[in-house]
């Protein structure tokens, strides 16, 4: 297989890779679409089982933790997979005496201010963080909020979850991560 070969398969791979993010990226819109309809159904329904406030907290935690699920397979599987092939990439541009076009070079000098990664992050870090904190505002106004019961722990324990894994996508970085673009 020629160079020329390898480096048109690297961008269908790339292309492959971007395309999934995206449609990722659309599936969390939806997400974070169908979480404000359930919030707005929880606050007109008529309940006589549980409290409205707190079925608004379990589908602002629910809403929230499906938002964190698609934030892993987006950066932490596909925006790594893409990074991989785009490496592989650039180190073919960048060969001796090859006439391959430098296109990864443009890229990465083109968002030298910025971490890729960490903008696409803030995509779901924002609506993590208002569900989490909306399911907390919710739960504190129910009137049952201090009963000690199992449902209670579970959205308690769930939202803080939630909360701390925000936490930690806002906080950490990759270990090779120094500013340049990823």
């Amino acid at each position: 297989m020629s160079k020329q070969e390898i480096y048109k398969e690297l961008g269908a791979y790339e292309r492959h890779f971007n395309q999934i993010q995206g449609t990722i990226r659309g599936l969390a819109s939806a997400w974070l679409l169908a979480t404000f309809g359930g919030i707005a159904a929880s606050t007109t329904g008529n309940f006589d089982i549980i409290d409205r406030w707190i079925t608004i907290s379990v589908v602002a935690t629910a809403g929230g933790i499906g938002i964190g699920l698609l934030w892993l397979l987006d950066v932490k599987v596909y925006h790594a997979l893409l990074l991989a092939v785009v490496e592989v990439s650039d180190q073919l541009e960048k060969e001796p005496n090859s006439d391959l076009p430098k296109l990864r070079e443009k890229m990465k000098t083109s968002v030298t201010t910025f971490s890729v990664r960490r903008v696409i992050s803030f995509f779901y870090l924002i609506p993590m963080a208002f569900f989490g904190l909306t399911a907390i505002a919710f739960h504190s106004h129910s009137s049952k909020w201090n009963d000690v019961t199992w449902l209670n722990g579970a959205i308690w324990l769930a939202t803080l979850g939630l909360l701390i894994f925000c936490f930690c996508v806002f906080f950490t970085k990759r270990p090779d991560e120094m500013g340049a673009c990823t």
